[in-house]
């Protein structure tokens, strides 16, 4: 599972992506599942890093929702 943060105004779905990493990553590397989020969405502290264990708790909420890309 991984989190995306897209650039603003960029258009790319999660096949796409993984089509791009299988071509630069090891099979096992490659995320089974993406969660597209706003910048704003994802968890960080007061100094600005991403709190990772806030982040897979978002991102198993998400998946649970039914909303794993876009």
């Amino acid at each position: 599972m991984a989190a995306v943060v897209p650039k603003s105004g960029a258009r790319l779905s999660a096949a796409e992506l993984s089509a791009a990493l299988r071509e630069r990553l090891a099979s096992y590397k490659v995320p089974r599942a993406f969660v597209f989020a706003a910048e704003e969405e994802i968890p960080r502290t007061d100094t600005g890093k991403v709190k990772l264990d806030a982040l897979a708790d978002f991102i198993a909420r998400r998946l649970a929702e039914g909303k794993p890309s876009s």
